[in-house]
């Protein structure tokens, strides 16, 4: 839906004395968004590439494209993909992924991620998602091919999961993350 608006001439400066001015530009209620996953960056010292510092938003989908290219790396993202799923049956809002996935690294051997626990119905959640010993992160690895931890768990100095993923693990330098939003059909923030 366009429509042009009709201005008093006090806005232009008095261009059209006495008269009102039609805004040449049209609004519309369509608005436009472009996401992109930024190129990696060095880190001086780090064995891969990372993302630059920050949680870079983007659908499952555009994850997918990005770093499940490849038959290992496809076959981790089928994992994200259900852990996303069964995260979002459960009201989960977003997922950060993490790890070697989101590096350069051709081969990766899991994702890490975490996730918000606001909203999250911790009966609908499957069990194994709340399970954080050796064992449970074994099981995770095996049904889900990755290890997920809550977001805001405090992982030592005085860091959370989420603050921690943004740290290169070899350098202590900042990296980013991926965060995708559960909360939105196509995932979209």
């Amino acid at each position: 839906m366009k429509r042009h608006l009709l201005l008093p001439d006090t806005i232009y400066g008095g261009v059209y004395p006495g008269q009102q001015a039609v805004l040449a530009q049209s609004i519309s209620t369509q608005q436009y968004r472009c996401v992109m996953i930024p190129p990696f960056v060095a880190v001086p010292g780090a064995p891969h590439l990372v993302l630059p510092p920050g949680v870079h938003w983007a659908t499952l989908a555009e994850a997918g494209e990005r770093f499940g290219v490849g038959d290992r790396r496809n076959w981790l993202f089928e994992g994200v993909t259900a852990a996303a799923g069964a995260l979002a049956s459960a009201g989960c809002g977003s997922l950060y992924l993490d790890g070697s996935f989101v590096t350069s690294k051709i081969e990766p051997d899991d994702f890490d991620a975490c996730w918000d626990p606001r909203g999250v119905n911790a009966q609908a959640l499957d069990p194994l998602l709340l399970d954080f010993t050796a064992g449970g992160r074994r099981r995770q690895k095996r049904v889900y091919r990755g290890e997920l931890y809550i977001s805001g768990a405090p992982v030592g100095g005085g860091l959370t999961f989420l603050e921690f993923f943004m740290v290169e693990k070899h350098t202590g330098g900042s990296k980013g993350v991926i965060g995708i939003d559960l909360s939105r059909t196509g995932s979209t923030h």
